[in-house]
């Protein structure tokens, strides 16, 4: 990968060993398209609880992409918190606004901050 992606697992440690641990917060920097693909089918989105997007590259296709793997929150383990889309083109994409709108009925605990 070309990207750097800063992971934590449940316990608040960067995931940095070879056990298997569910993450909870994922801070994101910039990928190409196959691997945001990569890395969003391989989170398990039941865990997650924070996702940091702030100035990432991250497109409204890999976003639904994205939304489309949330569960709902009755069938999570963990509700998801927060999402942040700040300086990103969904935060500014009239286009995520129907993405965002079913991010919220997944998740109607998480906060989403979108300054631009």
């Amino acid at each position: 990968m070309t990207g750097i992606v800063d992971i934590h697992n449940a316990q608040g440690e960067s995931e940095s060993t070879g056990s298997w641990t569910a993450l909870r917060k994922i801070i994101y920097i910039k990928l190409q398209s196959e691997e945001w693909k990569t890395v969003i089918e391989a989170i398990d989105m039941s865990e997650l609880q924070h996702l940091d997007l702030n100035r990432s590259d991250i497109t409204h296709e890999e976003f639904k992409l994205l939304v489309d793997r949330i569960t709902d929150n009755n069938t999570s383990k963990v509700p998801f918190k927060t999402l942040d889309i700040t300086h990103t083109d969904i935060a500014e994409s009239t286009e995520s606004r129907e993405v965002l709108k079913e991010l919220r009925r997944k998740a109607p605990l998480v906060k989403i901050i979108r300054t631009y």
